[in-house]
């Protein structure tokens, strides 16, 4: 299904997977060397209307969507200082969390 991708590294692809995980993505950065990674993968059923109940709200789209664009989790190496990007999630205007909620 990816092989079939008409467009550069700057374009969002979403493809639907089978059973397993939710979602995964893979950074725009690594379109050269992974061209078979390119986009973002979600598990149909968790689409609004899917079978995957508790999850089938669309917010997997949204969450791997976010990160894509580089939106990192909030426990990933803390957050940037203020008047810095370069470190964290890149927002200094995001709460650090020590753990992710369950």
């Amino acid at each position: 299904m990816k092989a079939s991708r008409q467009s550069g590294k700057g374009d969002l692809h979403v493809y639907s997977g089978g059973a397993g995980l939710l979602g995964y993505f893979a950074f725009p950065s690594s379109y050269s060397s992974a061209l078979q990674d390119d986009g973002i993968v979600i598990l149909f059923s968790s689409v609004p209307g899917g079978s995957t109940t508790g999850y089938n709200l669309g917010r997997t789209l949204t969450h791997e969507s976010g990160q894509w664009l580089r939106l990192y989790h909030t426990v990933q190496g803390g957050c940037a200082k203020s008047g810095s990007s370069s470190a964290g999630d890149y927002f200094a205007d995001t709460p650090a969390e020590s753990s992710a909620c369950s």
